[in-house]
């Protein structure tokens, strides 16, 4: 089974999660492909350590990073998690299963392997894809959707998303077509009036909206599989972006999203000097830096 992991990058400090995220991958799934779809270019600290990451085995050589992606699309605030349902499907071609995924996870490998995880939900429900739903009310944008991500705005969580390939290419290049000239447009859908990524969630509304384009089943219960199945919460890692936001300064909601096996992972990873290495250039931008710690923190007092 062949495994590809992608996202879709803008070329500010989110471009130095990049090396953390190729790091962790490849260490923990070394024959999956990584590929990195970058808004722009590579900054000259980033782009020395991903050569020295790749020259000097830092790890497993084969990713990519192609620059210069996407620049034709407007400037929104959810662009970059929106044009990751837009990616050339060529450039996919040997994969079986593509995950999509955001820049500032930390992937660790866990047992059976995030591609066999996937893979058997995937065969279960008989469908292209395999992620859970959203939230029903969180956040809150009244001005967006009064009655919450409910009915058009349903949500499917796409930071978390296996598709089998050529399956999902095939099955939604019709709809994929349309959003891909509303978006570089930044025009609207036929669903509401909203302009294409102009809210933090449009994404994973559009995800839904795809699929109901495409005629393909979609998860009704919060955090569950179009089967009903609950989401393992061990393979969502560690997500840094949750050190950013409220949730990040609540222990409990913290406890809820950050598993214990994930805890001992990142514990295991913090002896390895190679990691160790490759953190201290990240650090070298401040929010990075500010992620790194709370969560070195909030490991310490877990």
């Amino acid at each position: 089974m062949k495994v590809c992991l992608t996202t879709v990058v803008s070329d500010d400090l989110f471009q130095y999660y990049i090396p953390l995220f190729v790091y962790t991958a490849k260490k923990a799934y070394p024959n999956y492909g990584v590929k990195i779809f970058l808004r722009g270019r590579l900054n000259k600290h980033v782009r020395k350590l991903l050569n020295d990451m790749k020259k000097l085995r830092m790890c497993n050589p084969h990713f990519q990073v192609y620059e210069d992606y996407f620049l034709k699309y407007p400037k929104r605030i959810s662009i970059c998690n929106t044009l990751r349902h837009l990616l050339p499907a060529d450039k996919f071609e040997k994969y079986d299963y593509l995950y999509i995924t955001d820049i500032d996870f930390l992937i660790f490998r866990h047992e059976p392997t995030l591609g066999r995880y996937f893979q058997k939900r995937i065969e279960k429900t008989k469908l292209p894809y395999a992620s859970f739903r959203g939230p029903y009310t969180r956040p809150r944008r009244p001005q967006i959707t009064p009655a919450g991500w409910k009915g058009k705005y349903s949500r499917i969580a796409d930071g978390t998303l296996m598709l089998k390939i050529p399956q999902w290419f095939n099955k939604t290049r019709g709809a994929r077509n349309v959003y891909n000239r509303i978006v570089k447009k930044g025009r609207n859908d036929e669903f509401d009036f909203h302009p294409a990524a102009s809210y933090r969630e449009y994404n994973e509304v559009m995800l839904y909206r795809i699929c109901v384009m495409s005629g393909i089943k979609t998860p009704k219960k919060k955090n569950r599989f179009v089967n009903g199945e609950r989401y393992d919460r061990n393979y969502r890692d560690i997500h840094l972006g949750d050190f950013k936001f409220r949730r990040g300064s609540n222990p409990k909601r913290m406890d809820s999203l950050i598993t214990k096996e994930n805890i001992k992972h990142f514990k295991d990873l913090e002896k390895d000097e190679t990691w160790l290495k490759i953190s201290k250039v990240c650090e070298q931008n401040k929010t990075i830096k500010s992620m790194l710690g709370k969560l070195r923190h909030y490991v310490r007092k877990r």
